[in-house]
């Protein structure tokens, strides 16, 4: 029996041909993929951090926590702000992740340059 069934594409959603594209493809457990999250969330936040498009005062300790259900962060807002956040599944998780912080990137890019006199 085929470990990985085929899963329906969702809207708007890339199909890759490698499993692994896909967190709840990966072939762990359930603790191995939120230690694999909270991973991502950090490297996120340091790139956030990096290029300056999210200051980082007294949130170093805590970019994600996942416990059940629920991902703590003070870092993300992840839909719903605050500091809890309940996801359907580590698939919606990873999405919040990656959403917010390409719409950080996104929104720096389309904001004025405030570095030179361009105009822009």
């Amino acid at each position: 029996m085929d470990k990985n069934p085929e899963i329906p594409p969702q809207e708007n959603e890339i199909r890759y041909s490698n499993q692994f594209y896909d967190i709840e493809r990966l072939p762990f457990l359930p603790y191995q993929k939120e230690i694999i999250l909270e991973y991502l969330a950090q490297k996120l936040w340091a790139i956030l951090r990096k290029t300056n498009l999210m200051e980082d005062h007294c949130k170093s300790y805590d970019p994600l926590l996942i416990d059940k259900t629920t991902a703590h962060s003070y870092v993300f807002d992840m839909e719903d702000g605050g500091r809890h956040h309940t996801f359907k599944d580590y698939k919606h998780l990873e999405k919040m992740l990656m959403d917010e912080t390409i719409a950080k990137i996104n929104n720096n890019l389309n904001s004025p340059c405030e570095d030179c006199d361009c105009g822009e």
